[in-house]
C-alpha cells in the first residue's frame, strides 16, 4: 500500500491536467522509453501516489494501464516535478543513447 500524499486529490488533478494538455509527448516518450512500452502510439497520464506514476498507453487500438515507480518516494509537490523530469530525462536517453 502506497504512503499518503501529503497533499490533497486537487493537486493530482492539476499536475495531471498540466501533464495532458503541455506534456503529452513527454509521457509517450516516458511510456515508451523507462515506462517499456515502445510500441505505444498514445500515452495519458493517469496520476500518482507516492510511489509512482500512473499512465494509460494505446497498444493495438487497445489502451492498457501502466505503472512506472518513482526512484524515491515523493513527500513533497516537487519531488513529482523531479522525478517527471527525471523519466523524460530517461526518456530522451533511450530514445539518443549518444546524448
Amino acid at each position: 500500500m502506497s504512503a499518503p500524499l501529503p497533499f490533497g486529490d486537487e493537486v493530482v488533478d492539476a499536475i495531471r491536467r498540466h501533464m495532458n494538455a503541455d506534456h503529452a509527448g513527454d509521457s509517450l516518450a516516458i511510456c515508451r522509453g523507462p515506462g517499456g512500452r515502445p510500441d505505444a502510439v498514445t500515452a495519458r497520464f493517469d496520476g500518482f501516489d507516492a510511489d509512482g506514476a500512473d499512465f494509460s498507453v494505446e497498444v493495438g487500438g487497445m489502451w492498457e494501464p501502466l505503472r512506472i515507480p518513482w526512484a524515491r518516494a515523493v513527500r513533497e509537490r516537487a519531488d513529482v516535478r523531479a522525478e517527471l523530469v527525471r523519466l523524460t530525462e530517461m526518456a530522451a536517453e533511450t530514445a539518443d543513447p549518444h546524448r
